[in-house]
């Protein structure tokens, strides 16, 4: 006679194992994101993380990418380490995409990224091109250093996630530990990197899990826990 089955954990039970509370946001928190298409979490890092996490960054910059970047600006390539992937996975982030999201999504892409002087400059636009509600995929940057207008921060315009007229510009401006949260409908762009001093992000992509498969990995994402797998879109 075979072994039972396994019971796969629904959704509901997979967020619940990572510490993914609702109410690790206010509910008013929950209501800015969206209403406006992103929500900065402060100091949603450790402050003991960050160190490291710099550390990460410089070590896994390539001598050469495989495929064309962005000139004036860096890229780390920081897929593998464990540090960077608790801090995509976060309980606070995983559960402000769950109140975006509002159904079952996967952890899908991550690369870092720091503007160098006069780079960073890019047009607005859309991470995310066909329209609707809810989102589709929601982007992530978490700060290693402190971010403003004169080194390159985002600019956004708010609430053009539900619809396309011209918004109000804002350009984010925080601390290292930061995670700025953002509708991929919502317009944005990065600015020129003004004074030089260092804007390193880490740059994470989460996708509704309809779009599970319909797409290469580019990055080679490989979860080393059965709440990793899950969390990445598997279902064992």
């Amino acid at each position: 006679m075979s072994a039972p089955a396994l019971k796969v954990p629904s959704w509901d039970e997979t967020l619940a194992e990572a510490g993914a509370r609702r109410d690790l946001l206010a509910p008013e928190d929950h209501a800015v994101f969206d209403r406006d298409g992103y929500i900065i979490l402060r100091s949603a890092l450790p402050f003991e993380w960050l160190d490291p996490l710099r550390g990460v960054f410089e070590r896994s910059i390539p001598e050469k990418w495989a495929f064309p970047r962005e000139q004036g600006t860096r890229f780390s390539k920081i897929v593998d380490d464990p540090l960077v992937r608790r801090a995509c996975l976060l309980p606070v982030v995983l559960s402000a995409v769950a109140g975006m999201m509002k159904r079952r999504f996967y952890f899908c892409d991550i690369q870092g990224r720091d503007p160098e002087l006069g780079g960073g400059a890019q047009n607005l636009h859309r991470d995310w091109l066909v329209m609707g509600a809810p989102t589709s995929i929601i982007s992530g940057f978490a700060f290693l250093d402190d971010f403003d207008a004169e080194n390159g921060a985002t600019r956004i315009q708010p609430g053009t996630h539900r619809d396309a007229l011209a918004h109000d510009d804002i350009v984010v401006s925080g601390h290292a530990g930061d995670i700025l949260l953002l509708d991929a409908h919502v317009l944005h762009c990065g600015t020129r990197n003004l004074s030089g001093r260092k804007r390193r992000s880490l740059h994470m992509s989460f996708r509704g899990h309809e779009l599970f498969g319909q797409e290469y990995n580019k990055w080679n994402l490989i979860a080393t826990t059965s709440l990793q797998r899950r969390l990445m879109g598997s279902d064992e």
